[in-house]
């Protein structure tokens, strides 16, 4: 059996429990128009479930495949019907495309609360030995540039709709505990990628006081890119227990 993670915590949980059941009146988004980047799946289509259960007033949905976007809001919908919900194709590294999404939003809602960032991508799993200069990069494109898209997306479309207000924003970046875990082979491009993106998301918190940035690790999770990571390398933890598959 595999040891369990490294703890920076006095407690941790390795699955879900009272404090976090998003049913909680404190948990509440009601009125609140929450945004879900990487939707189509895994954690993304997981986080889209839960937040539709803290009974938001829109929760929107995008994705870079409409077909899965659709699977998402179809497995919402089954358990919340009462929750308006949306589904917007973008590619997360086409600015234009995200900002276009999100200008539609605000311009129907009013502007966008909640911004869950879970869009990820899992860099080539091999020794930096082993790397490849000329593709290193095309990891951190997605997870770096990407992130900064989505952020500058988010706070430019409520400014579309209150030019004169800075709209606070909630803004909850999926990231892993990988990088502060002692490192471990093969993981080095996608967890270097990880924190540069921490690093940018906390600079642009800076620069912009209406985002209330928050890095979360969702835990480790057994997903469609952690069974892949899996085929490549031995998994140094035991997965933790989650709800979706």
């Amino acid at each position: 059996m595999a040891p369990p993670a490294p703890s920076y915590t006095k407690v941790t949980h390795s699955a879900t429990y009272a404090g976090i059941n998003p049913t909680q009146p404190s948990l509440s988004t009601a009125g609140k128009v929450v945004l879900i980047t990487g939707a189509s799946g895994g954690i993304g289509r997981a986080t889209a479930s839960s937040f539709a259960a803290s009974g938001p007033r829109a929760l929107i949905l995008l994705g870079r495949r409409a077909d899965a976007l659709a699977e998402t809001a179809a497995i919402v919908r089954d358990s919340h019907a009462e929750v308006t919900i949306q589904t917007h194709e973008a590619e997360l590294c086409d600015a234009s495309s995200v900002r276009n999404a999100m200008n539609k939003v605000a311009a129907e809602f009013g502007g966008i609360d909640i911004l869950i960032h879970c869009a990820g991508v899992l860099a080539p799993v091999v020794p930096l030995l082993e790397a490849d200069p000329a593709t290193f990069l095309d990891g951190y494109k997605t997870t770096v540039v990407g992130s900064l898209v989505t952020a500058q997306a988010v706070v430019l479309a409520n400014k579309t709709v209150s030019p004169n207000e800075d709209k606070p924003i909630t803004f909850i970046n999926l990231t892993t505990a990988g990088i502060i875990f002692p490192p471990f082979t093969g993981m080095g491009a996608y967890v270097s990628s990880k924190m540069a993106a921490v690093k940018v998301l906390q600079s642009f918190a800076v620069e912009n006081p209406q985002v209330r940035l928050h890095n979360v690790h969702p835990g480790f999770l057994e997903t469609a890119m952690s069974a892949k990571l899996a085929e490549s390398i031995k998994l140094p933890f035991a997965f933790d227990e989650s709800e979706f598959n």
